[in-house]
């Protein structure tokens, strides 16, 4: 749909899924000037392979766009996957980022062995959790989780991808050592080590990364909500508490997307259950800034002018 002439050893290609293909060597290259740009055909003497539909808010830059960037044009950066758990009824989450995937919340053992809601089922999953960080969340006492079924969302499945990002707010009731807060099968993780310090790992090269926190970091604090962010960018992944950096590692290597279930509260198998409070999980297909990290923990603004707590 849009012919430029150009001169390049290397395209990059994304769609909303993030890069779904290459060519050529990513090494110089220039862009050939005075030439004839054309929307909607092949620029030829006539131009030929027209486009049938419609074309809008074409843009042209003189620099290389960041995966990024090009997440913020398409839909303002918003996340992958983003789980308010705001329903305050039901075991069924919904993804409030578009995608449709949707988590079960899998109740086992007492005291918490029902969903209940958040107003009137007293020592219930959504009734312990209905002061969320923002408006509501889930309690989990120990033996309870979320999971999806099968889904990709970094890229297309298969699909190489160096950048992105997950996180959420937790509330931690019990100690929260050695628990698994996020993990997504064959992709990445969030977990804490024996000393509550939130550690973040990929899965590259047939295994997941084995990274452990630094003797400076910092452990989550209990009765407390924790905002925790991980971000893998290709070359580190950052680990950042309530806005703060805390921790990086050098860590490189391809992490292949996949079509394979999340888990918030628990490891795959389940173990290593987290207990108290989880609200607002996200994912992104890209690697987030300092800056937006911050923001994110802001609920989007510079500073929240809402409760620290609970609804406006």
């Amino acid at each position: 749909g849009f012919n430029k002439c150009l001169n390049l050893p290397c395209v990059l290609i994304y769609s909303i899924t993030g890069l779904i293909g290459s060519w050529g060597s990513c090494t110089g290259g220039t862009l050939l000037t005075n030439t004839t740009t054309v929307i909607g055909a092949r620029n030829t003497t006539t131009p030929d392979n027209p486009f049938t539909g419609t074309i809008d808010e074409v843009k042209v830059y003189n620099y290389a766009r960041t995966p990024a960037q090009i997440a913020w044009d398409y839909n303002r950066g918003k996340p992958a996957l983003h789980y308010k758990l705001d329903e305050c009824t039901g075991t069924t989450v919904k993804d409030s980022a578009g995608s449709g995937v949707t988590g079960t919340l899998n109740l086992q053992g007492a005291p918490q062995t029902a969903a209940g809601t958040c107003d009137t089922s007293a020592d219930t999953a959504w009734y312990n959790g209905s002061t969320g960080k923002f408006n509501s969340s889930l309690n989990f006492d120990g033996d309870d989780y979320i999971n999806t079924g099968s889904f990709s969302p970094l890229a297309t499945a298969a699909q190489n991808t160096t950048k992105f990002s997950w996180g959420g707010w937790f509330y931690p009731t019990t100690s929260a050592a050695s628990k698994t807060l996020l993990f997504k099968t064959t992709e990445f993780k969030l977990t804490t080590d024996a000393s509550s310090k939130p550690i973040c790992n990929v899965y590259t090269g047939g295994a997941f990364t084995t990274n452990t926190a630094a003797a400076s970091s910092t452990a989550l604090t209990l009765n407390s909500w924790n905002h925790l962010l991980c971000v893998y960018d290709g070359a580190r992944i950052y680990a950042y508490l309530n806005g703060r950096q805390i921790d990086s590692w050098a860590q490189t290597g391809n992490v292949a997307a996949a079509s394979s279930a999340f888990y918030v509260g628990s490891s795959s198998t389940p173990d290593q259950y987290f207990t108290g409070q989880i609200d607002d999980v996200r994912i992104y297909n890209y690697n987030l800034t300092a800056t937006q990290a911050k923001l994110i923990m802001n609920e989007g603004s510079a500073v929240r002018f809402a409760p620290l707590t609970g609804s406006p």
